[in-house]
């Protein structure tokens, strides 16, 4: 396993992902504008995406010429697509501290950082958290 800056045009998206990741494109896009590109793109050994097609689309909607990629040689067969499954399925167990996140929100909001670029939007967070959240708005 090594890290690499590749290319944008000479990574190969997984035709069989089954991901659909088209309503987190432009999150990630703003997530990355607002704090690099900081978790690279999982790829075998062809350069064939495993994990990580939304960050590779989003770095091409921002016109980003190389990105960086961990380049895992045993990715392949079964390995690959048991990896980009997982990958995929494990995020989704995952559940928010609420009072944590609440209170990094808050802090965030708090020095004008821009909120949008969390992923989150108003109704999600208010529905989550409660409409007494101290968040300013106007960023979004």
């Amino acid at each position: 396993m090594r890290i690499e800056r590749v290319r944008v045009d000479k990574i190969i998206p997984f035709d069989k992902n089954p991901r659909k990741n088209d309503q987190a494109v432009d999150a990630v896009a703003r997530s990355i504008s607002a704090s690099g590109f900081n978790c690279p793109i999982i790829v075998g050994p062809v350069n064939r995406i495993c994990a990580g097609h939304t960050r590779w689309r989003a770095a091409k909607k921002l016109g980003l010429k190389t990105v960086p990629v961990i380049r895992v040689d045993a990715l392949t067969g079964k390995k690959f697509v048991a990896f980009n499954i997982a990958d995929n399925q494990t995020a989704k167990r995952a559940q928010w501290e609420d009072g944590l996140l609440l209170d990094l929100l808050d802090t965030l909001s708090k020095e004008q950082f821009d909120m949008e670029s969390l992923g989150f939007d108003k109704d999600e967070l208010e529905a989550r958290l409660g409409p007494t959240i101290e968040i300013d708005w106007k960023t979004f």
